[in-house]
């Protein structure tokens, strides 16, 4: 078995290692969060945009086939 040393200079090398590896965690682990917060943000902004697209579209589709219906009309009127 390997001998471990524990020598006091040692035993505070290890426990700064521990430390410092603790602190990353917790960054990482806030950056990750910071980054899932705007994606999800990101993800509305687009949802809504494309629902606001969609609503357009859909506005422009009803006018074009109320102008066909008056046309329409307006042709067979004339007969």
């Amino acid at each position: 078995m390997k001998k471990v040393d524990m020598s006091d200079k040692a035993i505070t090398r290890r426990l700064k290692q521990v430390d410092q590896l603790r602190e990353l965690c917790l960054s990482l682990m806030r950056a990750k969060r910071v980054s899932d917060e705007k994606s999800a943000k990101n993800k509305q902004t687009k949802l809504k945009s494309e629902s606001e697209k969609n609503e357009q579209k859909l506005t422009e589709n009803e006018k074009t086939n109320y102008d066909s219906l008056s046309i329409n009309r307006l042709g067979r009127s004339s007969l």
